[in-house]
């Protein structure tokens, strides 16, 4: 009689428990919305994400490309002043470089990803397919 007992004083708690509600931590709808805030997902809602510094010769300035949801833009960083300012006029360039290629460019979407500066800061110099091209940037020719 000990021994039912013993195994009725065992069973019938861990039954109980097995007929308790499951409760979840969250719902569905909460993993939806957390599932944002992974880190693949985060890239797309903090601009800018990603600066992979050019530096500029050896000078403490540098350039970097950065995207967001209106498209891209060229930033140019004087470190030593800590300043910021885009590294030309992208619209004037779009402008210059759609009539010297005979295409249309949008000042948001460049079609290039790195250029140099030259002629001491006064032009750059930049790839477009398998044309380069060298802008002047005090009249954007």
């Amino acid at each position: 009689m000990r021994f039912c007992a013993r195994i009725a004083f065992i069973l019938v708690p861990m039954v109980s428990y097995a007929v308790l509600p499951v409760v979840a931590q969250g719902t569905l709808d909460d993993y939806k919305r957390a599932e944002k805030f992974l880190s693949g997902n985060m890239r797309h809602m903090v601009f800018p994400a990603d600066v992979f510094p050019t530096w500029i010769e050896k000078t403490d300035r540098f350039w970097y490309r950065q995207t967001g949801p209106n498209g891209s833009q060229f930033i140019l960083v004087d470190a030593a002043q800590n300043t910021s300012a885009p590294a030309f006029d992208h619209e004037k360039l779009a402008a210059g470089l759609s009539h010297a290629a005979h295409r249309e460019y949008k000042a948001t979407e460049l079609p290039f990803d790195s250029f140099d500066f030259v002629e001491d800061g006064k032009a750059i110099r930049f790839e477009v397919e398998t044309t380069a091209y060298t802008c002047q940037l005090s009249n954007y020719e």
